[in-house]
């Protein structure tokens, strides 16, 4: 989480709070991960879904 800037940590917690869960460091952790798998991202640049909002992510949003 630490490489994550502001705005994106902001995202994250706004996405979890949307779907119910806790706003922890756990849950930030595991969505931002799930994010970056989603979006296939490498270099700081995503590879899959550049136009897909993050917050249709299977495991977010269950």
């Amino acid at each position: 989480m630490s490489d994550l800037s502001d705005d994106q940590k902001s995202a994250i917690d706004n996405i979890l709070t949307k779907h119910d869960r806790k706003s922890d460091a756990s849950n930030q952790l595991i969505a931002a991960t799930q994010i970056v798998a989603y979006c296939n991202i490498y270099s700081g640049k995503a590879s899959s879904h550049k136009d897909d909002p993050i917050d249709g992510i299977p495991g977010l949003k269950d």
